[in-house]
């Protein structure tokens, strides 16, 4: 059994990383961004979980989460 040493953080946009919903962009979520931005830093991998397009990923590189 192999085992790593990193979590996976899945963390969905409509209502969570950000405030609103589709199709609007809400503002968004600091306190939550800044805690992935602090996991990814430490190792750990994010997942996006959204059914947007592909333009999400400008709002996201926009607020400080980078791939």
């Amino acid at each position: 059994m192999s085992t790593t040493a990193y979590q996976i953080i899945a963390v969905d946009f409509d209502g969570t990383l950000c405030y609103g919903n589709c199709p609007e962009l809400g503002e968004p979520n600091r306190p939550l961004i800044e805690y992935l931005i602090n996991q990814k830093r430490s190792g750990n991998k994010l997942i996006l979980w959204t059914c947007r397009a592909v333009l999400m990923c400008g709002w996201i590189s926009g607020h400080g989460i980078r791939s």
